[in-house]
């Protein structure tokens, strides 16, 4: 699993290139954070899912059998870059 979170001076070509190197070095599971819109991607091989708070981002491929799951209006509570 990669998260990658990111920055106002962060290129969407850049994004989309480090998304595939972790998908194709082995991560199962890439997150890609945009605090500003409160807003995290989900991408595997098979394709990319959006969570959006006040929704919970819950993952289990990449735990064994576990479910992880948490609030993103916790995550993002705050300045986003602070």
């Amino acid at each position: 699993m990669a998260v990658e979170v990111v920055s106002p001076s962060n290129l969407a070509q850049d994004m989309a290139k480090n998304t595939g190197q972790y998908l194709m070095a082995g991560s199962r599971v890439v997150w890609v954070v945009y605090p500003p819109l409160e807003l995290v991607e989900v991408r595997t091989s098979s394709g990319m899912r959006r969570v959006k708070a006040p929704e919970s981002l819950t993952e289990q491929s990449v735990f064994a059998g576990y479910q992880f799951s948490f609030d993103l209006t916790s995550l993002f509570s705050g300045d986003p870059y602070h």
